[in-house]
């Protein structure tokens, strides 16, 4: 997200410098912004993209961009309405404007609201039709709001506009996944540790659909094992793919838990209650399964 952002603020200064404007304070300021942004002083970098917002010397261009920033650093907040807003001020300036319909996207789905979601990546789709993360994107509404097939397809097309797209299997396993079809998700889960090995969610799904799969527990939790060798031990949420694997304790993911902000220690509760719950579960239906099977 903030190469994205570095890269609207290289396109708005040299554009304004390109058109001969003098707005030298407008320049300072979104490159204020972006350093405070990196910073993570979220308020300041609002208020100094907002000034040249208010300035009224930008043309729609590098208002939309202006909106575009402001908008990035809401959704980064959090604040999910008001980076919906900003993100809605771009696209109105400049219909044309494919990233915006797409984080617009991303800030809907992000309250859930996955039917706005959709139609603002129909957008980004209808501006920009070879825009993978878009359809990857949409496939992720679609996955919140329970249309597996819907989401399958859209990720399909992802993956042939971008066969490296490594978040696009993820997400397509998921989806598989949700429909029972483990042993297809386990396929995916494969496919994008291939291209990302280092990353932990598909190494922990990969290991859910393994149980799910029936495959060898002892197997499964050696794979899940071997997987995190590499992966970063400091990065969340290695603590508790490395509870899984029999490889931390309960009060080290409470530690991890309790890391991060308000927001975040929700968030990073909600991720290990799902995981856990989710083994454990597997696990016990297992052990009904055998008890039937030796009754």
């Amino acid at each position: 997200m903030r190469l994205i952002l570095a890269l609207c603020l290289l396109v708005f200064a040299a554009g304004l410098f390109a058109a001969g404007l003098v707005l030298a304070d407008a320049i300072d300021d979104a490159r204020a912004a972006l350093v405070a942004q990196n910073n993570d002083e979220l308020g300041e970098a609002i208020r100094l993209y907002t000034r040249p917002i208010q300035s009224r010397e930008l043309n729609n261009r590098f208002l939309a961009i202006a909106y575009y920033n402001r908008g990035t650093v809401h959704f980064v907040a959090r604040d999910y309405r008001a980076a919906i807003t900003d993100y809605d001020s771009a696209t109105v300036i400049r219909p044309g404007y494919a990233q915006a319909h797409n984080n617009l996207g991303n800030a809907y789905l992000a309250l859930d609201a996955y039917q706005q979601a959709v139609t603002a990546f129909d957008e980004a789709i209808l501006v920009k039709p070879d825009y993978a993360l878009a359809y990857s994107n949409r496939g992720n509404a679609h996955t919140g709001a329970g249309f597996y097939e819907r989401a399958i397809a859209d990720y399909v097309l992802a993956i042939g506009l971008a066969p490296d797209f490594a978040k696009a299997y993820k997400n397509r396993a998921n989806a598989k996944y949700f429909l029972g079809r483990y042993a297809a998700a386990l396929v995916d889960y494969e496919a994008a540790l291939e291209i990302d090995p280092f990353d932990t969610y598909s190494i922990m799904w990969r290991y859910l659909a393994a149980l799910r799969n029936q495959d060898d527990p002892a197997e499964a939790r050696e794979a899940l094992h071997s997987g995190l060798r590499d992966v970063d031990a400091e990065r969340w949420p290695a603590v508790v793919a490395r509870h899984l694997a029999g490889r931390a304790t309960a009060r080290e993911v409470l530690a991890e838990i309790d890391g991060g902000d308000s927001a975040k220690r929700v968030e990073r509760q909600c991720e290990t209650y799902f995981y856990l719950a989710s083994a454990r579960l597997i696990a016990g239906d297992a052990g009904q399964q055998a008890g039937r099977g030796r009754g």
